[in-house]
């Protein structure tokens, strides 16, 4: 399932009715889940916050509205995986995210694929393949080749982190 759109952010994510959450929520329960955001609260300049932020529903941050997102997912599949994503931009308008999404992951014990130590997203095939920083058509299939690549990292190298895992 795709429960996501393009131009999303982390709020548009949560309030967004065709998408998001109401997609998710109308969605059966998986075992995995990957969360990839981050991109367009950079665009938009959405305040960061703290990681005190996180188990919060009244703070307008990047930090409240995702741990919003994960204790969402963690409710509607209570035995799904989460993993979670950087961004696959290098400035500083975007790496602070990225930072933020380490944390997140640090703080709920969670995988973090961290893209900046992908040598396909940092590559000059992946940014030389986009159209106004977005990927053509087929660098999307690539980027599911990577993706796959670094969630079956994560998995064979943090075993421990899902030896309890139980998809029932």
């Amino acid at each position: 399932y795709n429960f996501s759109n393009g131009g999303l952010s982390t709020k548009t994510w949560l309030e967004n009715h065709n998408y998001g959450l109401d997609k998710m929520l109308d969605s059966p329960a998986t075992n995995l889940y990957v969360i990839a955001l981050g991109i367009n609260d950079g665009n938009a300049h959405m305040t960061i916050g703290t990681i005190n932020d996180i188990e919060s529903d009244n703070i307008d941050s990047f930090y409240s509205y995702y741990g919003r997102i994960i204790r969402a997912v963690r409710s509607h599949a209570p035995n799904g995986i989460i993993i979670i994503s950087t961004l696959a931009r290098w400035n500083d308008d975007y790496n602070q995210y990225s930072t933020a999404i380490r944390n997140i992951g640090t703080y709920y014990d969670i995988g973090v694929l961290d893209l900046a130590k992908s040598e396909f997203f940092k590559s000059s095939f992946f940014s030389d393949h986009q159209i106004s920083n977005h990927p053509i058509a087929v660098m999307r299939s690539a980027m599911a080749e990577e993706y796959k690549y670094l969630i079956e990292q994560e998995l064979e190298n943090n075993i421990s982190r899902y030896m309890n895992y139980n998809n029932a």
